[in-house]
């Protein structure tokens, strides 16, 4: 019974009461309040095949930039220097850095 008096005088307790029918929606955001880390992998990015954006865009074997395996140096600097850690697209991934 103690604590469910503490959880209704609570933040919690007043959002609990908030009225169902209210048509206004409050974000609270504590920017103090820090849950874990974030994995830098979340921020990347993926490529899909359309236009020029594999073929001739970040794969082109016969490019003056190609290395190797025929991906465009330029392109893969670019990406690196926009700090992506991982490009994604179907069928694999090409992990930068």
């Amino acid at each position: 019974m103690a604590g469910l008096a503490a959880a209704a005088d609570s933040w919690l307790g007043r959002v609990a009461r908030a009225e169902t029918d209210s048509t206004t929606t409050r974000v609270l955001i504590d920017p103090s309040r820090r849950i874990g880390a974030l994995d830098r992998r979340l921020f990347g990015s993926f490529l899909e095949q359309l236009g020029r954006a594999i073929y001739t865009g970040i794969y082109e074997p016969g490019s003056k930039f190609a290395d190797s395996n025929g991906f465009r140096t330029d392109v893969m600097n670019e990406i690196r220097e926009l700090g992506v850690p991982i490009v994604r697209w179907p069928g694999g991934n090409c992990v930068s850095g």
